[in-house]
């Protein structure tokens, strides 16, 4: 594994939140992201060994961790709340015993200077394993956006890529940091949904006036090769959509983002691939109520739910329960009127297939050539979830995988108003010409 950026000596202290101890380490960044801390062995006495306990920790099932805070030769100060300990020993040698400690960091900070604002700053953010065609810079407001990939990758798991972020005269830096690393959430769940699998940032550069500031690392994320990327490697298709929708639908964490993260979650199991794009469809649809309820809440509650449950709560409904079947008791009978109650609240819902099909109305998502309709996709759905065979004679799980994949996608993309040529996987891979659907339906 290549080491991108090291540390030694590192000097400072290690703690577990009652107690420090003074180290000596070397601290590593690898080319995944992954933060290793190594401490120099130390001497074990009545001190080193209260380090020993709470290294080792007092729970086996959970990995303790120790706040790391020590100072690089070139005057870097390091920070890490969470080292965890991953290696652990007592060896012995002829100078006696010694206490043995390796760990792996879950976030670190590199503070190089601190800083609370400038004229001019810009953050380059390390992605992992993110692929393109050339540089692509763009312009949102007083925000100047680059984004930059190689064509060709050995491994999805390493730093690939990058992405850049420039502004001008920021006063308020913490704060303007802060809304560009939401910026890159968005954006990368966009480029992950134009790349077919997770693409995150690992490692965080902060310039100021050209100098670096600091640096934060976040750790490793693992994700395996794309799976029907509807761009290939194209960046700028999912740039232009990224960034002329960062102060809207993209914000709404459990509407556009979390479905486009759905759909880049790879399994190698087709009934897994299924549900991952329901499970996309079902997020889309939490963010928009009004296709989910039959009747208005306050409606619905005084009309039906009310009386109703003042019905069952009645003696004279147990009693009759009891009446039906004389092997119930009292509280068997009073449970199962509670049961019934508490689902009262989903009378109220559409079924999933009228929501959807509402849904896909409304954005004008183009589905003429798909070989089943999302009737029939949904009925698949019923039977994955409840174990049952494939219902379609025809079409396997794993092309009506690929088919509720891309009704999902296409709808995303209908409602991004996209406009160009995208891969479909239907028939595919094959580039088709996508229309964006009527401004005024959205």
């Amino acid at each position: 594994m290549e080491i991108v950026k090291s540390w030694v000596p590192c000097i400072g202290t290690i703690s577990d939140g009652s107690e420090s101890w003074d180290i000596r380490c070397e601290v590593r960044c690898s080319s995944t992201g992954q933060l290793s801390v190594l401490l120099d062995d130390v001497p074990l006495n009545n001190t080193t060994i209260r380090l020993y306990y709470a290294a080792n920790g007092s729970n086996p099932a959970v990995l303790p961790y120790l706040k790391l805070d020590c100072v690089a030769p070139d005057g870097t100060r390091l920070i890490s709340d969470h080292t965890y300990i991953t290696e652990l020993g007592l060896p012995y040698n002829a100078e006696g015993s010694w206490v043995h400690l390796r760990g792996e960091a879950a976030r670190l900070d590199a503070v190089i200077f601190p800083c609370d604002s400038a004229s001019k700053v810009t953050l380059r953010y390390h992605t992992l394993g993110m692929r393109g065609f050339s540089t692509i810079n763009k312009e949102y407001g007083d925000l100047n956006l680059t984004v930059e990939a190689p064509h060709d990758i050995k491994d999805f798991d390493s730093m690939s890529g990058a992405v850049w972020m420039q502004g001008m005269n920021i006063d308020a830096l913490n704060a303007w940091v802060e809304e560009r690393d939401r910026n890159a959430e968005t954006l990368l769940r966009v480029i992950s949904f134009g790349q077919g699998r997770i693409v995150r940032w690992t490692v965080r550069e902060l310039w100021v006036n050209d100098v670096l500031s600091s640096i934060l690392f976040v750790g490793p994320n693992a994700s395996p090769a794309g799976l029907e990327p509807p761009f290939s490697h194209h960046l700028e298709p999912v740039i232009e959509l990224a960034a002329a929708r960062f102060d809207t639908g993209l914000e709404q964490p459990q509407n556009l983002t979390v479905a486009m993260e759905w759909l880049a979650i790879s399994s190698t199991y087709s009934e897994v691939k299924f549900l991952n794009a329901i499970a996309g469809f079902e997020s889309l649809l939490a963010g928009n109520k009004e296709d989910g309820d039959l009747l208005p809440s306050e409606v619905f509650k005084s009309v039906i739910r009310v009386p109703i449950e003042t019905l069952l709560s009645e003696s004279s409904m147990a009693n009759s329960l009891r009446e039906r079947d004389q092997n119930l008791s009292v509280k068997e009978a009073n449970d199962i009127l509670a049961a019934i109650t508490a689902k009262l609240g989903d009378f109220n819902r559409r079924p999933l297939r009228d929501r959807l099909n509402a849904f896909i109305k409304r954005y004008d998502v183009p589905l003429a050539d798909l070989p089943l309709s999302v009737h029939e996709l949904l009925q698949t759905r019923n039977k994955i979830v409840h174990g049952s065979d494939n219902p379609h004679p025809e079409y396997s799980i794993t092309e009506q995988a690929v088919m509720m994949r891309e009704v999902l996608r296409r709808t995303i993309l209908a409602m991004l108003r996209f406009e160009g040529q995208f891969f479909s996987y239907i028939r595919g891979p094959e580039w088709l010409t996508f229309r964006a659907p009527p401004t005024t339906d959205a």
